[in-house]
């Protein structure tokens, strides 16, 4: 079976094992793709563009009750108008782990807290820091899709040894590989899209 891991698309790669099933090499092929997408949303959605908002927040994890958990599964996370973020814990005695651990993350963040709530601003951003933003977005985006290219290479390894073996004749794994090819094409332009609109929106003060 082809088997796949991509915890987030900044890893870029996928393990894959030889896949000799003629009917499952399209859909797992696209299954993976599917979750790179979804993976490089979520990455992109991480990076703040000097306006609230809670998905800054959603790569942020919290020590807590001996694991290391996503931040919104532990707290409220509210926008307070258009620089501003309020996280109120569940649990008042994380107040403290939470706000080190935004504080501590790779956003550039500085939070305080009073009572049981943390409050965060969010600065807006100089033209330096936005181009510095766009280039991390790009950067992503060109690991999406070598993790599809990847993943292509990997089914089209499996149809030419289906063909060598005897499994799909050669008319058959033509076609299989042209829908391969098809499925990158649709796939890599959805990574290409998302970049795009995200670095659009980045450099747009």
């Amino acid at each position: 079976m082809l088997m796949q891991t991509a915890s987030n698309v900044k890893e870029g790669s996928f393990k894959t094992e030889m896949n000799l099933d003629p009917g499952q090499v399209l859909p797992e092929t696209r299954s993976g793709m599917e979750k790179t997408v979804s993976s490089l949303k979520k990455q992109l959605s991480s990076i703040h563009i000097g306006r609230a908002s809670p998905d800054i927040l959603s790569r942020t994890t919290v020590r807590a009750y001996g694991v290391s958990t996503p931040i919104s599964q532990l707290a409220t996370i509210s926008v307070v108008g258009m620089q501003q973020l309020t996280v109120e814990p569940y649990d008042a005695s994380l107040i403290k782990s939470i706000a080190r651990s935004i504080m501590e993350g790779d956003l550039g963040l500085s939070p305080s807290f009073d009572g049981n709530m943390i409050y965060v601003d969010i600065p807006p951003l100089n033209e330096e820091v936005r181009v510095s933003m766009s280039k991390k977005c790009k950067h992503m985006g060109e690991e999406g899709k070598v993790s599809i290219r990847n993943m292509r290479r990997s089914s089209m390894e499996s149809i030419k040894k289906m063909i060598k073996t005897g499994i799909l004749s050669q008319d058959e794994g033509k076609r299989m590989e042209v829908q391969i090819s098809s499925t990158t094409e649709e796939f890599s332009k959805k990574v290409e899209d998302l970049t795009e609109r995200k670095m659009k929106e980045v450099m747009t003060i």
